[in-house]
């Protein structure tokens, strides 16, 4: 959420994300949708994500964000995005919610 009076911009820093899917046979196991962007003063943006694991395994990476306004780079943030890859209803993990607010999923 943008908490201040201008307009700022973000944006992922997305080497990680494709290293993780060099190293699955170039197969787009974490995707964004939204890498960046603008927040107007007081609006809130979701990075959306997509996770399609390949294998029935933990997929860690963190991605860093650079967050600027017109002056510059205001704040250095990071992602960390955490995908268990699974086989079989019974193997399934545990899903994590965040955050109340927070949308499970989003209709192109």
């Amino acid at each position: 959420k943008n908490l201040g009076i201008t307009k700022l911009k973000y944006k992922v820093n997305l080497e990680n994300l494709e290293k993780i899917n060099e190293e699955n046979h170039d197969f787009r196991v974490f995707e964004i949708e939204n890498p960046e962007g603008v927040l107007m003063p007081n609006e809130v943006q979701y990075l959306y994500t997509a996770f399609r694991p390949l294998e029935c395994k933990n997929y860690k990476l963190e991605l860093p964000i650079k967050v600027s306004d017109i002056e510059g780079v205001v704040q250095n943030i990071s992602l960390r995005l955490n995908g268990v890859g699974y086989q079989g209803e019974e193997n399934k993990p545990k899903e994590v919610q965040f955050y109340e607010d927070l949308p499970k999923c989003r209709a192109h």
